[in-house]
């Protein structure tokens, strides 16, 4: 009974007048997969978008796939289904946690954007990297591993350290690398570690994430060496209310051997709801195609100030520099028997404007397998050419690696 009067309460929330009898009845977050204690919110926006039974036309078919819905449903005429469907979608955002007792998937909404209609139109755009999280309770028998294992585990890992405020799906994999560089070979490794991102005083459109970073390649040349150990915190705000989710970051660099010591301050926008990075399906996790593609562009602004260079030569030219730069990346992939199967192309560029010796271009490709229904790893061989940002070491590397993010 208690199962039934929480999906009730569901009911009640999501279905408009137009389509209740599509929807009563209809155990949406019973029925959706509880992984690794989340339940996806693309698949979730896809269950709800069906049981509404709206009409597709040509329009909301383009709309959906290009990652346009929220925005059409919330310039829809009044009473229109489509926008009292956007209206109980903001309505079920907005709800408590108790509101969902006794429903076998127990769902937390964690949310970071002020406002019902903002969070209807990013959710049904799609665009929930950032600021939505869909925690569930596991089902009775599942495995420890996930729902009350992932309470537990407030740590993320990924690449970068902004992969590490990205969610799970978006995140880029750590990676164990056999390098190749003007004939010689190394086993390199480029990982980041750090906690979850947390509320700022309570703030929910502010939160900020500590992490460590560690990019070690050792490939070739000595004096080419990449040797950069940095930790810091990102402060991430303006998500929901502005085109571009904004992080600043502090943050000391060093090396393994804690000789070099470069302070560094960065502020990044970031875009990825751009029309033309939009218009193609942006998950690998949606039904409609067997295919996906996205892309993210950034602007940066970052401060280097050298305390002592350590062993890097490049650093010992250097006083201080102030930059400015853009990042670009574009991503295209196929599911296929065997794995996913995706291709990135990345471009990041730093211009020193105060000097001509921090300035940096790189270039990246790379081509990465999936395999099966494997979501915590990933085999990529990629090639880079131009200079590492920070260390402004010169690259022209093959790498083979295997990736795992958590």
């Amino acid at each position: 009974m208690r199962i039934l009067a929480g999906l009730s309460v569901l009911a009640l929330a999501l279905a408009p007048t137009a389509f209740a009898e599509d929807i009563e009845g209809i155990s949406i977050f019973r029925d959706m997969p509880c992984d690794r204690g989340h339940v996806d919110p693309l698949a979730l926006r896809a269950k709800l978008v069906g049981a509404a039974k709206l009409e597709f036309t040509d329009e909301l078919s383009k709309a959906y796939q290009g990652g346009r819905l929220g925005t059409l449903a919330r310039h829809a005429g009044d009473g229109e289904p489509l926008r009292v469907f956007f209206g109980q979608v903001g309505d079920l955002l907005a709800r408590e946690p108790e509101d969902f007792d006794g429903m076998t998937n127990k769902l937390t909404i964690t949310r970071k954007v002020s406002g019902a209609e903002s969070r209807a139109e990013l959710f049904l755009n799609g665009a929930t990297s950032n600021w939505l999280q869909l925690t569930c309770k596991a089902p009775s028998g599942q495995s420890a591993t996930s729902a009350g294992q992932e309470k537990q585990i407030a740590f993320t890992l990924g690449k970068t350290k902004k992969d590490l405020v990205k969610s799970f799906d978006d995140r880029e994999f750590a990676e164990l690398s056999l390098t190749s560089k003007s004939g010689d070979t190394s086993v390199d490794a480029e990982i980041a570690v750090g906690w979850k991102a947390m509320p700022v005083f309570g703030q929910e459109d502010i939160s900020w994430a500590p992490y460590v970073a560690l990019d070690r390649q050792t490939a070739g040349d000595p004096e080419d060496h990449v040797n950069k150990v940095e930790a810091g915190a990102q402060f991430i705000f303006g998500v929901g209310r502005f085109p571009a989710v904004f992080t600043a970051t502090p943050s000391y660099l060093t090396d393994d051997r804690g000789a070099a010591a470069v302070w560094k301050a960065e502020v990044e926008a970031s875009f990825s709801a751009l029309p033309f990075c939009q218009h193609l399906p942006i998950s690998e996790k949606s039904d409609s195609t067997p295919w996906f593609s996205g892309c993210t562009i950034s602007t940066v602004v970052d401060y280097l100030d050298v305390d002592d260079p350590g062993a890097n030569a490049d650093w010992a030219k250097l006083t201080s520099a102030t930059r400015a730069g853009l990042d670009f990346e574009a991503k295209i992939g196929w599911k296929l028997p065997v794995g996913v199967v995706s291709l990135t192309g990345d471009y990041q560029s730093r211009f020193d404007i105060t000097d001509h010796e921090a300035t940096a271009e790189l270039w990246k490709a790379e081509l990465a397998l999936k395999p099966g229904d494997a979501e915590h790893f990933q085999y990529s061989i990629s090639y880079s050419k131009g200079k590492e940002l920070d260390t402004l070491k010169h690259l022209d590397t093959l790498k083979l690696s295997v990736g795992f993010k958590y």
